[in-house]
């Protein structure tokens, strides 16, 4: 090699550089360096002849080792081809390399793409894909690529002269598995909904999954191929709502993840939705006219409430109504009655659902009061409710031997929508958890 070398270095002389287009140096792994005749001015070896040096301005431009040289080539006849990024992993089996036509050669191109193997240097007799695109540059996806093994990837372009190729890089294809997914919990919401918690734990070496999300049966063991609501595609912990059919069904749910290889599921966990069946009997016979108002808006007041505690929660009881004019305002008693006096203030929904959680047990039973110590109501389920619909891990609910707050509806100005009786019916539901009524 350095004989070929030496020999060749009497013929470096610029008249013959600028007489061609390129200097190719063609190497042992079967790439070729191109290098325009207008980017160097002079070429020369190292003090120990190891190095080829390609000199412009007096600063060198680029070095290549002589023993991995075999023939060095002045033309303008053979193409070039160069990367213009390195490969990206961009899916489970698929990776993307952008790749630019320097020099077209002296004939038309007949193709160009990429070539890879499990083996340095590949060459076209490899796998190979050919960029459609008419354009100098392209990109090119390498496909079906198997987990757990380390690609070799270069550019190739071919003309009539023949092909030659660019820098060779290597691609990493992980050792891919099946995703890690768990089913955290599964909270009945009201309205025939759940909120489902699940996390992944790993997408089993996937830049991302195809999906994750729960799916959720009537059999036992529930797949995507049923009921699925899918949510997001990342690792971690994720939430979202499922809503069922029917009520008084069991269900099975569980989390699941997928990916390229296939889906992986969480524990299976159970729910039975309900929807509360409360009614009552309004035992008024309106006098006059005002009566009649009063019955009116006592009527309007409880049915609202009915609705609400029958959407969110699982109560199922008659209540028997009544109104007394020497009520100052509202009251109940467990499992008793609800009764209105002349006020009309109280004639409303807010007080209606505030006597109904009341007649439940709210702050009437001796087990709820148990559990409401120094100011703060203690009982799990209610506090994981409140904490739930307020999105607010923190968050307390503060009580006294006979009311709790917030969403107690305890004052008017408590409720600025409809959402703070739909909380205050879920809160009491979870009470009902605690407290065992």
């Amino acid at each position: 090699m350095k004989q070929f070398i030496l020999a060749i270095t009497g013929l470096f002389y610029l008249s013959t550089l600028f007489a061609q287009d390129n200097i190719f140096v063609f190497q042992s792994d079967s790439s070729v360096t191109a290098v325009k005749t207008s980017a160097i001015d002079s070429i020369s070896f190292s003090e120990n002849g190891a190095q080829l040096n390609l000199i412009k301005a007096g600063q060198t431009k680029s070095n290549l080792t002589v023993s991995t040289i075999d023939s060095i080539t002045f033309s303008g006849n053979l193409p070039v081809i160069r990367a213009m990024e390195t490969p990206i992993l961009i899916d489970q089996a698929k990776a993307k390399m952008a790749i630019i036509v320097s020099t077209k050669g002296g004939s038309a191109i007949l193709s160009k793409g990429l070539c890879w193997s499990l083996y340095p240097h590949p060459t076209i007799d490899s796998l190979k894909i050919v960029s459609g695109a008419t354009s100098d540059s392209s990109t090119v996806y390498m496909t079906k690529l198997i987990a757990g093994s380390t690609y070799y990837v270069r550019p190739f372009i071919t003309n009539s002269c023949g092909t030659t190729y660019g820098q060779e890089f290597s691609v990493n294809v992980p050792g891919y598995t099946l995703p890690d997914v768990e089913t955290i919990s599964i909270t009945y919401n009201g309205n025939l909904e759940a909120i489902c918690t699940g996390k992944v734990n790993s997408s089993g070496g996937y830049p991302v999954l195809i999906a994750r999300g729960f799916c959720w049966s009537t059999s036992a063991t529930p797949t995507i191929d049923e009921n699925r609501i899918p949510f997001g595609l990342s690792n971690g912990s994720y939430t979202t709502t499922v809503k069922f059919p029917n009520a008084n069904v069991k269900y099975y749910v569980r989390a699941f993840a997928t990916n390229t290889l296939g889906t992986s599921y969480g524990e299976t966990m159970t729910i039975t939705p309900q929807l509360g069946n409360v009614t009552y009997n309004l035992d008024f016979k309106p006098a006059n006219d005002t009566e009649k108002n009063y019955y009116r808006l006592i009527k309007i007041a409880m049915d609202s409430a009915c609705y609400y505690y029958n959407r969110y929660t699982t109560f199922s009881i008659n209540i028997y109504v009544y109104y007394d004019p020497n009520i100052p305002t509202a009251q109940a008693s467990y499992h008793g009655s609800i009764g209105f006096g002349s006020g009309t203030t109280y004639m409303d929904v807010c007080t209606a659902m505030h006597e109904m959680a009341h007649y439940m047990g709210s702050g009437t039973t001796q087990v709820w009061q148990d559990l409401t110590v120094n100011g703060v109501y203690t009982g799990a389920a209610a506090t994981q409710m409140l904490r739930t619909v307020t999105n607010d891990p923190t968050a307390i609910l503060h009580g006294d031997d006979m009311h709790f707050w917030p969403y107690g509806l305890n004052y008017k100005y408590e409720v600025s929508s409809a959402q703070d009786y739909i909380r205050h019916a879920k809160i009491v539901n979870a009470m009902r958890t605690d407290c065992g009524w």
